[in-house]
């Protein structure tokens, strides 16, 4: 448990206007939001260069490590955690994934030898995330919503690429560019082979809301690679769940189940509670498909069951079974594979795009005559 500490005097808070490495300068502290999770360690400020540009600083705050009953154990993981962040973007960045928010550069404060170093890491500055869209919208357009979700296929599909796994997507982690689209963001919960992370270990390394079954069920794994690449692509269904109900699906799965067969109730294999699982998650489909059919109409026949077969494809109960068929049936490719929801989204985004711009041109078209 850490404790409460006075922040006014400490270097990590003043920050605003020093010189850093490479023509940038820390502007502005970026305060945290009420409803914010994760980064429990750092401090957000905005950054400016000199040529111009804007941008996000992540500060680390190694102050909280003292607050620790442990605070050499506190401090080693800080710095562990903060090392691969760097190291796994580093990598991200050499294989120029556009879709991956990756960091502009690093370094580290240290005006004095009396104050505690502040290192840091500067990425390109986003207009919003997908968690704040949805807290300011009704709704998401659903044009919209199919070219973020491909873009969002895109940035997992680079990444696995280079056996780089997310583990943490969720809305607030998708970052939104006006000019370019989406981009995943916040690689500090990642598996990457070749780089040895401090949550290696755990079985549930991000948010329980999002996460897939086999992990809220302390299920074995077997191939570690393949598990991670599973549960990525379970991520990537539950965001289409929320694309369209502005809800993680997991959460309300757990909520039809009796008690009893609930993660962390639940003592038996996770193939006994499958079952019970597989029911519940049937019925929170079937609300999808509804929610989905009000949204884009009854008459788009084709879109709803493409965009259902898609999200149970992603979100499959049993991660033996889940993946896409084609990429199933494959011997070349992993059954995770995204290739078909990149291709998926990008077709059903392009379509409604289409139509969007036809309308348009017809609506122009009948006011000027």
């Amino acid at each position: 448990m850490y404790k409460e500490i006075p922040i006014e005097p400490a270097l990590i808070y003043q920050l605003e206007g020093r010189k850093l490495d490479a023509g940038w300068s820390v502007g502005k502290l970026v305060p945290r939001k009420v409803n914010q999770t994760g980064a429990n360690f750092s401090v957000g400020y905005l950054a400016s260069h000199t040529d111009g540009r804007v941008a996000f600083l992540k500060a680390i705050d190694y102050r909280l490590a003292f607050a620790s009953k442990d605070s050499s154990r506190a401090l080693e993981g800080i710095t562990r955690t903060f090392n691969f962040e760097r190291d796994v973007l580093n990598l991200c960045a050499g294989a120029r994934m556009s879709r991956v928010v990756v960091a502009i550069t690093s370094g580290e404060i240290r005006p004095s030898a009396s104050e505690l170093p502040v290192p840091y890491l500067i990425f390109e500055l986003a207009d919003g995330d997908v968690r704040a869209r949805v807290d300011t919208a009704n709704s998401f357009e659903f044009t919209w919503s199919c070219r973020a979700l491909h873009h969002i296929a895109v940035g997992l599909q680079q990444l696995h690429a280079k056996n780089v796994y997310h583990q943490d997507l969720k809305p607030s982690n998708v970052l939104i560019f006006k000019a370019i689209g989406s981009k995943l963001a916040d690689l500090g919960r990642a598996s990457c082979s070749g780089l040895a992370a401090p949550h290696d270990g755990l079985l549930l390394p991000g948010a329980w809301m999002y996460a897939p079954p086999e992990q809220l069920y302390d299920t074995a794994v077997l191939d570690r690679a393949a598990y991670r690449r599973a549960g990525d692509l379970y991520l990537f269904g539950s965001m289409i769940f929320f694309f369209v109900t502005g809800q993680p699906i997991t959460p309300q799965i757990v909520s039809l189940l009796h008690v009893d067969h609930r993660p962390g109730v639940w003592s038996g294999k996770f193939e006994d509670v499958l079952p019970y699982w597989r029911d519940a998650y049937g019925r929170v489909v079937g609300d999808f498909k509804a929610t989905l059919k009000s949204d884009v109409g009854a008459a788009r026949t084709e879109l709803l069951a493409s965009t259902v077969e898609l999200l149970k494809c992603a979100t499959e109960p049993d991660v033996r079974h889940r993946g896409h068929p084609s990429a199933r049936r494959s011997l070349n490719t992993s059954p995770y594979d995204m290739q078909r929801f990149v291709s998926a989204f990008d077709l059903l985004a392009t379509k409604l795009e289409t139509s969007t711009a036809r309308c348009n041109a017809a609506t122009t078209e009948r006011r000027a005559s």
